[in-house]
C-alpha cells in the first residue's frame, strides 16, 4: 500500500496534465475558436482554414464591395492577432485597416499599440492591442465569442483585397484558471498520500517507544 502511494504522489509531480495547443504561430498560444467571413449577405464558416498550417493560402480576402471578418475565441479576450500571409495584398498604398471589438451595445473602434501592415506582405505579421475593459461577448451568426472584426469599408477594401493567408492564431489575455477535475484528483492523492505516509511514520515511531 505505502509503494502504491508512493507512486501515485510522484504522479502528481511528473504526470501533470499537459496543454496542448495546436501548433499556434510564434507570437500566439492559441487557435481561433471562430472565423468567421462575411460577404453578399452570407456567413462562411472559415475556422478550420484559419486553423491550419502548410503554405497554401486557404484563407482568403476577396472583399469586393465590403465585406467583414470576425476573430472570435469562445472563452477568454485576447490581446494579439497573428497572421501567416501566404500572398500579400497588391495594395500598396497606406491606408489603414479599422478594427473593431463588441463594447456591449455596439461596435467600437479597436486602438492597436502596433500593427505590422498584416495584409500588404508576406510572411508572420500581426496587430497588438490591449484588450478593452468594456470588451463583451457577443453572438455572431449563432455562435457567441469573444470578437474582433475588421469592417470592409474601413481600408480592407484595398489594404486586405487579393491577399490569402494560411493561418491565424492569437494572444490570450493571462487568465487564472479553474481547476480541472484530473487536477484536484491529483492533489487529493498527493494530500492523502503524505497524511498516510505522516500517520504511519508517527505510528512507527510510537510503538518503539
Amino acid at each position: 500500500m505505502k509503494k502504491v502511494l508512493l507512486i501515485l504522489g510522484a504522479l502528481v509531480f511528473f504526470c501533470v496534465p499537459v496543454y496542448v495547443y495546436a501548433s499556434p504561430l510564434t507570437g500566439a498560444d492559441d487557435d481561433l475558436d471562430i472565423f468567421w467571413k462575411y460577404e453578399a449577405i452570407e456567413y462562411t464558416d472559415d475556422t478550420a482554414d484559419a486553423a491550419s498550417a502548410g503554405g497554401s493560402g486557404d484563407v482568403a480576402f476577396p472583399f469586393s464591395g465590403g465585406g467583414m471578418v470576425y476573430f472570435g475565441h469562445s472563452t477568454s479576450k485576447f490581446e494579439k492577432i497573428v497572421f501567416d500571409v501566404y500572398s500579400a495584398s497588391s495594395f500598396t498604398g497606406s491606408s489603414l485597416i479599422t478594427f473593431e471589438y463588441w463594447n456591449g451595445a455596439d461596435w467600437s473602434e479597436l486602438t492597436y499599440t502596433s500593427n505590422t501592415s498584416p495584409f500588404v506582405s508576406t510572411g508572420v505579421n500581426n496587430i497588438t492591442f490591449t484588450a478593452p475593459s468594456d470588451w463583451a461577448s457577443t453572438d455572431v451568426n449563432g455562435t457567441s465569442a469573444y470578437y474582433i472584426r475588421i469592417n470592409g469599408v474601413s481600408g480592407c477594401d484595398t489594404n486586405c483585397k487579393g491577399a490569402t493567408l494560411d493561418q491565424i492564431s492569437v494572444l490570450l489575455v493571462a487568465q487564472i484558471g479553474v481547476p480541472e477535475m484530473s487536477d484536484i484528483a491529483y492533489l487529493v492523492i498527493f494530500v492523502f498520500g503524505v497524511y498516510y505516509l505522516v500517520h504511519k511514520t508517527r505510528s512507527q515511531a510510537f510503538m518503539q517507544r
